[in-house]
């Protein structure tokens, strides 16, 4: 399993806009006898606590930003930028609440895609609801489970930045960092590039020079990102050119 995610977790990285991710995923649980519906049903599985967990934290920091005391650098764009994104995370989820009725009654709104494609459109976005339907329905402890192991992951991957800066001696609040990332990853997924190469640095860096120099925000950034996305690439490449071969010998 850590081989499968640090493959498709290369593969993320290496393709515009991680486009290649879910795909290597999917094709590694096939070799493994997961069946496409299985295999979509894990990785949606897996968003949805990815998902769920940024819900959380985007909700906080909202409050936060509109109704508590937070002095943060671009206060009324980072507020803006918050409150965007919240709409954004509460409009999907509403859609997805109502995918059924909306498909019924407003199929004005896809009726420029062609018939095959549509269809396929349709039941990819069925299928969606309903492994995001399965993952609210699990055991409650798995569910717990999931979820803390979730959020761990989540809180080490996105200290990185913080401990960067600290190693570096300069001084940010652990909160800032955090929201520095989100909103920086956010923005370097409409890069289309690789990982938001260039997108993701630029988002981060501009983000950290209201609180300490030049120098010392291009060095936070260098030490970032060579842990969080060089590192990916580093460690799950011969992961992904190993079962490459393997795919390769079988065929």
């Amino acid at each position: 399993a850590l081989g499968i995610e640090l493959a498709a977790k290369c593969a993320l990285c290496a393709t515009p806009g991680g486009s290649g991710g879910p795909a290597t995923l999917l094709l590694l649980l096939a070799q493994r006898g997961f069946s496409p519906s299985k295999g979509t049903a894990v990785f949606l599985i897996d968003q949805g606590c990815d998902l769920l967990f940024f819900l959380l934290m985007l909700s906080g920091l909202v409050a936060m930003s509109v109704f508590g005391d937070a002095q943060w650098p671009h206060q009324g764009l980072v507020q803006l930028s918050l409150l965007g994104l919240a709409l954004l995370a509460v409009g999907v989820s509403l859609m997805m609440g109502y995918l059924p009725k909306l498909l019924r009654t407003q199929r004005q709104w896809l009726a420029w895609i062609r018939p095959s494609r549509r269809r396929w459109l349709v039941r990819r976005l069925l299928r969606c609801r309903h492994a995001l339907r399965m993952t609210l329905a699990l055991p409650k402890a798995t569910l717990a489970a999931m979820l803390a192991l979730t959020t761990l992951h989540w809180l080490l991957r996105y200290s990185l930045l913080y401990l960067a800066v600290i190693g570096i001696g300069g001084h940010a609040d652990w909160l800032w960092t955090f929201l520095t990332q989100m909103l920086a990853m956010a923005a370097s997924q409409f890069s289309f590039l690789p990982g938001g190469a260039g997108a993701a640095e630029v988002g981060v860096g501009s983000l950290l020079l209201p609180l300490m120099g030049r120098e010392q925000a291009v060095a936070a950034v260098l030490v970032w990102r060579l842990i969080s996305y060089h590192l990916y690439l580093a460690a799950g490449a011969p992961l992904l050119l190993l079962y490459s071969a393997r795919l390769l010998r079988q065929r």
